[in-house]
């Protein structure tokens, strides 16, 4: 579980209307997301089924094709 130092911004009625947070709780928040991002790209390509290769085929064919 996340555990952020937020601060609120309320409204005249007292309502959070806005959140400030540390830089370093930001930095941490936009890396989960890209984490969640990533790990939902590849659930999603696994589940369409495309053609895997392993690393090591994967560098000897860069390799073979000069881009490596």
């Amino acid at each position: 579980m996340l555990k952020l130092k937020e601060k609120f911004i309320v409204d005249e009625k007292g309502e959070k209307r806005e959140v400030i947070l540390s830089i370093s709780d930001y930095k941490m928040l936009l890396q989960r997301l890209e984490d969640i991002e990533d790990a939902l790209e590849l659930k999603k390509a696994v589940e369409e089924d495309r053609e895997f290769e392993d690393f090591d085929t994967f560098t000897k064919k860069l390799k073979a094709e000069g881009k490596l």
